[in-house]
């Protein structure tokens, strides 16, 4: 029977207004009259004088509308509510057929209402949308998963996993890409002692194929093709490329998943404006935007984020989508993606440990380097 409220709530959400309004206007035209002699027996019954006339009717009419503003506030609305979100399914099934049965008997004047107030909103050009049509936008959606995690109701890394799902559809592909600077590819002309070399050291299972330098990539090479091969084959890195798939540093994350999927790659070269290889992006990398990280026994414990005295540092790798969405930065758009590019751009050279980067709200430290690229950062929030 709720199921089939549920289908029609539009309907029944109505009837339960129109009954609200009827039981409010009820209350104030017999409320004023009973109490009015109820207020004539208490005042009688302690030796009190008895107004007459108009000061009797104003005193009837105060009275009364204190004490019923008051019962109806209190028993008609506050406690009814705060009930049936304790325990809806209690509530829903308790109320549902009185409901159903006052809706069908004042259907003509629900239809009628609904009518006039839907003309008045087309006049003025709204179109009517009704309450089981509300959409939640993803902002609301957001809010509601923070209440629920203050509340207890959805732990840390559920709440984590669906803010990384809000998170994932404002990201490009360089905002979870690794950059350029982080890539490992193999030279066309490596031989087969190289080869062995990188995969004993790197323990990738896929590498980018370039002829010349990284801009020039021109496949891909999976490390399982390598164990495979027959052996005694002469070895030439050719044969074993793999064609590659490209797409711009632009493109939406959740696009480029779609395409890793079609394609049916795991590993897809990232290109700039010019056409140079701004870094690559995997299927893991993408995935790992929603879950969280995904180690293997060959990663390297890597954090975004760790405390150090009390204070918050932050990987120059995390993204600005991250950087605002999880650790509420207030950090001005530009051309940056990453919190290491923000501090590079506002420093205006090549930083420094212990250069700093102001941003509305504090500054960001640089206290780690790797080469020419930053490595960490500490926030130092203004008082």
């Amino acid at each position: 029977v709720v199921k089939a409220a549920l289908r029609n709530l539009d309907r029944y959400i109505s009837a339960t207004q129109l009954g609200i309004t009827l039981a409010s206007l009820a209350l104030g035209w017999i409320g004023e009259p009973a109490l009015a002699a109820l207020i004539d027996i208490m005042l009688g019954a302690v030796g009190l004088p008895i107004p007459t006339g108009a000061a009797h009717s104003v005193a009837a009419i105060v009275v009364a509308f204190v004490i019923i503003t008051f019962l109806h506030i209190v028993f008609g609305e506050l406690t009814p509510k705060s009930f049936a979100l304790a325990v809806p399914e209690r509530v829903a099934k308790l109320v549902v057929r009185p409901l159903m049965a006052f809706a069908w008997l004042a259907s003509p004047g629900i239809w009628f209402l609904n009518g006039t107030a839907n003309r008045i909103l087309r006049r003025f050009g709204i179109e009517p949308m009704g309450e089981s049509g509300h959409v939640h936008s993803p902002e609301e959606l957001r809010l509601i998963v923070m209440q629920a995690r203050a509340h207890g109701t959805l732990d840390e890394s559920d709440s984590a996993m669906l803010a990384g799902v809000f998170d994932f559809h404002e990201k490009r592909a360089r905002d979870v890409m690794r950059p350029r600077t982080g890539v490992v590819g193999l030279d066309i002309e490596s031989t087969e002692e190289e080869v062995w070399d990188v995969l004993r050291r790197e323990r990738y299972s896929r590498y980018p194929v370039y002829e010349e330098n990284l801009d020039n990539v021109i496949g891909v090479f999976l490390a399982k093709d390598f164990w495979l091969r027959d052996a005694g084959e002469a070895f030439t890195l050719a044969t074993f490329v793999r064609e590659a798939l490209y797409i711009p540093d632009s493109r939406r994350a959740e696009l480029a998943l779609d395409d890793l999927r079609k394609t049916r790659a795991h590993l897809a070269v990232v290109l700039d404006e010019y056409g140079g290889t701004a870094g690559i992006l995997t299927l893991e990398d993408l995935v790992e935007e929603v879950i969280g990280d995904i180690n293997d026994e060959y990663d390297i414990a890597a954090r975004e984020a760790f405390e150090s005295d009390g204070v918050l540092e932050l990987a120059g790798s995390l993204s600005m989508v991250d950087a605002r969405s999880d650790y509420r930065l207030t950090i001005p758009e530009g051309d940056w993606s990453t919190l290491g590019g923000y501090a590079f751009a506002r420093i205006g050279r090549v930083p420094k440990i212990g250069d700093r980067a102001p941003f509305p709200g504090g500054e960001l430290e640089v206290v780690a380097m790797d080469g020419r690229r930053v490595a960490a950062l500490r926030v130092l929030r203004t008082a």
